[in-house]
């Protein structure tokens, strides 16, 4: 009968010692083994076997054990089998309990998106002393959902043991609000045992407005390809796989992830959809091509440490917020923080993000074939150190209208940003080069010759340190004009140029304040070929008047310009064609 519950055994009316020692096969639909209700007590030690889960029609699951109301108590020591797609193993309801004990067993045999266990609304619960490990074994489907406002609360210590086998399992879900939404589901996990040993399989969700904590201390192995410790999802699903309630999910992290309980190829975290994952953990990375946490549009919020060979943080699509006061690094790899098909990231706080060997900072990456919006990068009040050959934020989608608020950008042999689009228009913050590398540079990936415009004459509030051998502050390659409007200071003897203006630019505004301390290169090198008019509005000041401060040693000459108010410490070289200059 699809319009009401067949049951099997039915407890009900304050019935006591009712117990079921046989064997229960429910082969129809929307029916439950053994129901206990109000005030009424029973117990299962046999076999609960459902061949049939949820009808397609009716949209109705079928129950190995029911347990609904004040006072209604189950005691489960047998065995419930799951053979039906979407069937469910037990569920208690509306401050129902039951009781888990000796070698009780929930069998997920056959089948797909199971549930194991069920709880739903304050009040019910399922309570453990089961000695056997639960284990959710068949594809997409769930060891523990708690639902409806009901809470649950792993062990103190570590003998309560459940593991995900099957492929794209989950072993605890907690999901949604009560009926009056007054009252969310909570889960902190304790010290529990949570193994995660199939593919694409998670330990914790947390989704539709719920929250989840990951305790510290509760003891995690993800030994599988895109295995992963805890998703956190706005959005939500109900029993039958249809969409659910949505709501600002949070999952809190106090765990320790590393490669002693990590696979090469597992993920620590996923939060999507506006959920936001708390990081006060530890996540620590050693294999090549790890990827640390997925934010695809949801919000991270780090203030400890995670740190990947690979991809620390990746970003793909959707509105993502990261802050960050902890450290963010990438050992090596691609990049600490990486941007993908229409990813935005405002990268915000007062922690630090370190990328090392040929690692990034920042990448902007590559957009695929299907990717409809256009990432945006804002850093404000964060700071991004690179030591190698990265960049502090490489844009590889060539992306306009990358924007610093007070930021840091700290890099060696890299740039602190290569761009071959224009940036924003306002820039603040300081970039310092130690080694080889440069401040901004304005080119293409591979080299070429980009036709943006650099415009930085509002970025007055921008500041480039160069102290290392052969470092440059700002290097173009582009068809564009070039205007600069911030401060430049080569610091060490050996140093290179503080402006490099290459590709076929014609017109060059300088608006900053250039001091160089470099006895081996000029302040200003023009050398193009192409620069037709050279204007300077600020000062440009080389170690001392008899070093090069502008230099041009090819093309046809220029009109150059000192403004009034404008000065130039040093000489200025213009070796080729019929120049003007205009003093």
């Amino acid at each position: 009968n699809s319009s009401q519950k067949n049951i099997a055994i039915d407890v009900s009316d304050a019935a006591r010692y009712v117990e079921n020692k046989g064997t229960i096969n429910l082969n129809g639909i929307n029916s439950i083994g053994l129901k206990v209700s109000v005030g009424s007590e029973a117990t299962n030690s046999g076999n609960i076997i459902i061949n049939q889960g949820v009808d397609s029609l009716t949209q109705t699951a079928n129950y190995g054990i029911w347990s609904e109301g004040v006072g209604a108590i189950t005691t489960q020591s047998g065995t419930v089998v799951l053979n039906g797609n979407g069937a469910i193993g037990i569920h208690a309801r509306n401050k129902g309990m039951v009781s888990l004990e000796g070698n009780s067993e929930v069998e997920f045999s056959s089948g797909e998106n199971q549930i194991g266990y069920f709880i739903y609304s304050a009040g019910s619960s399922i309570n453990s002393k089961s000695t056997r490990e639960q284990n959710v074994s068949t594809k997409g489907s769930t060891l523990y959902r708690i639902d409806g406002g009901s809470s649950f609360v792993g062990s103190v210590d570590s003998i309560s043991s459940m593991k995900a086998s099957g492929e794209n399992s989950t072993i605890l879900l907690v999901t949604g609000k009560s009926d009056d939404g007054k009252t969310i589901s909570k889960l902190n996990t304790g010290k529990m045992v949570l193994n995660v040993n199939a593919e694409g399989a998670t330990a914790v969700k947390v989704e539709g407005g719920a929250q989840g904590v990951l305790d510290q201390g509760v003891l995690l192995a993800l030994t599988a390809k895109n295995a992963t410790a805890g998703i956190v999802d706005g959005h939500s699903t109900t029993i039958t796989g249809a969409p659910g309630t949505s709501g600002a999910s949070q999952l809190t992290s106090y765990a320790t992830l590393d490669n002693s309980n990590a696979a090469s190829d597992a993920m620590g975290y996923i939060a999507r959809n506006k959920g936001t994952l708390i990081h006060k953990g530890s996540l620590i990375f050693t294999a090549e091509n790890s990827t640390g946490v997925l934010v695809d549009g949801g919000n991270l919020e780090n203030s400890s440490e995670i740190t990947v060979n690979g991809i620390a943080i990746d970003i793909i699509g959707g509105d993502s917020k990261v802050a960050n006061t902890g450290t963010v690094k990438a050992t090596s790899g691609t990049a600490a923080y990486r941007l993908k098909d229409g990813a935005s990231l405002a990268l915000s706080g007062q922690g630090t993000t370190i990328a090392q060997n040929v690692a990034h900072g920042v990448l902007i990456d590559v957009p695929s074939s299907t990717a409809t919006a256009v990432s945006e990068l804002t850093v404000t009040d964060a700071t991004i150190s690179v030591t190698g050959t990265g960049n502090a934020i490489e844009n590889g989608a060539e992306v306009a209208g990358i924007r610093l608020v007070n930021a840091k950008l700290n890099v060696d042999q890299g740039a602190g940003i290569r761009s071959g689009a224009e940036l924003g228009m306002s820039n603040s913050g300081v970039i310092t080069v130690s080694g080889s590398g440069a401040g901004i540079v304005l080119k293409h990936a591979n080299g070429s010759s980009s036709t943006s415009d650099l415009n930085l004459l509002d970025s007055d509030g921008l500041t480039i340190n160069v102290t290392g051998a052969n470092g440059t502050g700002i290097i173009t390659n582009t068809s564009g004009e070039v205007k600069n409007g911030t401060a430049i200071n080569v610091t060490a003897n050996d140093g290179g140029s503080a402006l490099v203006v290459g590709g076929t630019t014609t017109n060059v505004v300088q608006s900053g304040k250039l001091t160089s301390s470099s006895t081996t290169k000029e302040v200003v090198n023009l050398n193009n070929g192409k620069v037709s008019t050279f204007t300077n509005n600020a000062s440009i000041k080389a170690n001392s008047s008899g070093q090069i401060a502008v230099a041009s040693n090819s093309g046809i000459g220029m009109i150059f310009t000192n403004s009034s108010g404008a000065s130039i410490v040093g000489k200025v070289n213009l070796l080729t064609g019929d120049n003007i200059v205009n003093l």
